[in-house]
């Protein structure tokens, strides 16, 4: 016998790393790229690598992000972003308000 799990799915466009730029308390790059999004995260963060970054330096900045990318969220009836934007700020909110996550089957 299975049980239903609560499965939550966020997509970013054009990559992850514009949700981890959204922590930070500045601008974005313009155009916004993955490539751009990359260096600007080296920038600002000292170094970045896909596989290890300073969590902690991006965590403190959670809720600055969650309000970022649901303000670049124009089209919140689609699937996913149809243009720049994140939608892992869905999970975030999902995760706190107790509907995904221990605890929420």
């Amino acid at each position: 016998m299975t049980t239903a799990k609560k499965i939550g799915l966020a997509v970013s466009n054009p990559s992850f790393e514009l949700w981890l730029a959204l922590h930070l308390d500045v601008e974005l790059p313009e155009p916004v790229s993955n490539e751009g999004l990359i260096t600007h995260l080296r920038s600002q963060l000292g170094s970045y690598n896909k596989h290890k970054y300073d969590c902690g330096a991006i965590l403190n900045g959670l809720d600055r992000a969650i309000e970022r990318a649901s303000g670049l969220d124009t089209s919140p009836q689609h699937r996913w972003p149809q243009s720049v934007g994140s939608r892992c700020y869905k999970i975030i909110q999902s995760i706190r308000a107790g509907r995904i996550g221990p605890g929420s089957a």
